[in-house]
């Protein structure tokens, strides 16, 4: 019932035994923002239309 009508599938794509450090989340952060951001339509600069 926690699931709110979703499918029973797993969302999670690794498992870890333990919580990541600090360090381990702001590095991970990063990789991510940089993927995101790889991801995004580049906007053309003094564009007018």
């Amino acid at each position: 019932y926690a699931l709110g009508g979703l499918s029973n599938s797993v969302f999670v794509s690794k498992y870890k035994l333990y919580l990541p450090t600090k360090k381990e989340l702001e590095i991970e952060v990063k990789k991510e923002a940089a993927r995101i951001k790889l991801a995004l339509p580049k906007k053309k600069e003094n564009s007018r239309d």
